[in-house]
């Protein structure tokens, strides 16, 4: 997870967001999917909603960092 939040999540998809946050539903979700996919293959959280996998991995969903 810190390898996923250091290299991807902060510099790739949260880069300059407060200047382009997505505004339609389409793009929201086309970068949540990142998050979403990433956390489906961590191996304590497979089989959890992804709800519960941020909550078990202590991180928050994108739309609520922009």
């Amino acid at each position: 997870m810190r390898a996923f939040v250091t290299y991807v999540r902060r510099p790739l998809l949260e880069y300059a967001s407060c200047v382009w946050s997505p505004h339609s539903v389409s793009q929201i979700k086309k970068i949540a999917s990142v998050q979403r996919r990433f956390t489906k293959r961590v191996l304590c959280c497979s089989g959890l909603q992804y709800s519960e996998r941020l909550a078990k991995l202590g991180v928050v969903r994108l739309e609520l960092r922009r």
